[in-house]
């Protein structure tokens, strides 16, 4: 049996290129639906520089169950942040995002606010990528010091 000893804690700068090698396919600029419905091919560009592309079936399902102005108001991919130390829950930063989650009915269980942070079930973010592929994200970000 091989025993894997332990190396030295991660320092903090070892933990950041860490997490943007993580996040390297996030999102750099994040599109009004409306704005993605426009387009010929719906498309934005990654933090790594790639091209993230929507299916616009996917799309139009979304946009079909969101009132007029949440549609002019919604970006996306929708944003949840998983903290490195809390797998367990999400937090979203937007209010937009808490209104596009209710709409489609995805928010369940227990959430609170805290520095201004929505903290959520982590499986209302994997139910709503579930049903809408490829328009939310989750981002790895460092806890509070």
């Amino acid at each position: 049996m091989v025993q894997v000893q332990p190396g030295p804690p991660a320092t903090g700068t070892h933990v950041d290129g860490m997490l943007r090698k993580v996040n390297g396919g996030i999102v750099q600029e994040r599109k009004p639906l409306e704005h993605l419905l426009a387009e010929r091919i719906p498309s934005t560009v990654c933090r790594d520089r790639s091209e993230y592309r929507f299916d616009p079936f996917v799309l139009r399902e979304l946009a079909s169950l969101l009132p007029p102005e949440l549609r002019e108001r919604t970006r996306l991919p929708l944003l949840f942040f998983v903290d490195l130390d809390d797998g367990e829950r999400c937090f979203i930063l937007s209010a937009d995002t808490l209104a596009v989650l209710r709409r489609v009915g995805v928010l369940r269980g227990r959430h609170e606010v805290i520095d201004h942070r929505l903290y959520l079930d982590r499986s209302v973010a994997d139910a709503f990528i579930a049903g809408f592929p490829g328009l939310g994200q989750v981002a790895v970000v460092r806890g509070p010091a």
